[in-house]
């Protein structure tokens, strides 16, 4: 019986990487990368505004066309709105995301968790609750009544506090995305892409209106995820300070899409986001500044 060398071995497993690489490069010069026949993307997608994005396409192909070793996770070391974990749930696999932005990371978690069973009636009890709270602190936030009518700001404030309480804690992350996501839709802010203030119709009643429409809109899109849903560990983080020991499992794939600081201003666009669910804008700004310095 003939044998294998060590060497040989080696060699053997060489020319079988080797083919597979090739194999894989055929798949990836053979998509049409314009995606002209794309899918309407699912539901959960569009649970909160997120400009700047990329298309669940792009990480999808990757996911479908390269080998990714067994026992091992997607990572995503700027993963945004979750879109590179959330594919890699759709193909069954565990994955790993990085974002210096926490409402990024908010988004991340929720679109990736499971939903904790109550959402909806939890969602009522807060509203009943801020209907009964008569007085409230308005956080200390700078330019606060250029951006937010003052009976918008007590309206949002009052959500806020309740739904930090500890009897809705089991929904704490998809609240507080809730509440999130309707913050520019209230306030004077023209657009998630548009950084001005403008005149808005906007009433207290129609901030706990918004609040309940988003609520129903969160719960349709996670009850439409048809898949299984592996392990999906979001970290807030700046990347660069991040040890393997916290990303805890070995990374077979990486797919990400770059941020673009001096084109989109993450910081920026979803400031006040962070100053009403409590997060410190100024020093995800900090970070993004440094960064820009060596672009």
């Amino acid at each position: 019986m003939n044998t294998v060398t060590p060497s040989e071995f080696a060699e053997i497993a060489i020319r079988a990487q080797l083919s597979a690489n090739e194999c894989a490069a055929a798949r990836l010069g053979a998509v049409d990368w314009s995606f002209s026949t794309r899918a309407r993307a699912p539901k959960i997608e569009s649970i909160h505004p997120y400009p700047a994005k990329f298309i669940g396409e792009i990480p999808a192909t990757f996911l479908r066309n390269l080998p990714i070793p067994e026992g091992t996770a997607v990572m995503d070391p700027f993963c945004g709105s979750g879109t590179t974990l959330l594919e890699a749930q759709r193909v069954g696999r565990q994955s790993v995301g990085i974002d210096l932005n926490p409402i990024a990371c908010l988004i991340s978690r929720v679109k990736t968790a499971p939903l904790v069973e109550g959402f909806l009636e939890a969602i009522a009890g807060v509203c009943a609750e801020a209907h009964r709270v008569r007085d409230v602190d308005v956080p200390n936030i700078p330019n606060l009544d250029h951006w937010f009518k003052k009976d918008v700001q007590y309206a949002v404030a009052r959500l806020a506090k309740s739904l930090a309480t500890t009897e809705f804690e089991p929904w704490s992350d998809a609240l507080r995305l809730t509440l999130s996501s309707i913050l520019v839709r209230v306030s004077n802010q023209d657009s998630d892409t548009r950084y001005a203030a403008v005149e808005k119709s906007v009433t207290a009643t129609d901030v706990f209106s918004y609040f309940v429409a988003a609520s129903q809109k969160l719960h349709l899109a996670l009850q439409s995820r048809s898949w299984t849903l592996p392990a999906a560990r979001v970290i807030e983080s700046n990347v660069l300070h991040v040890a393997a020991d916290q990303i805890g499992v070995p990374v077979g794939l990486v797919v990400t899409s770059p941020p673009y600081p001096n084109a989109y201003e993450y910081w920026l666009y979803h400031k006040y986001r962070m100053w009403w669910l409590g997060f410190d804008p100024l020093a995800v700004k900090s970070v993004i500044f440094q960064w820009q310095k060596f672009e």
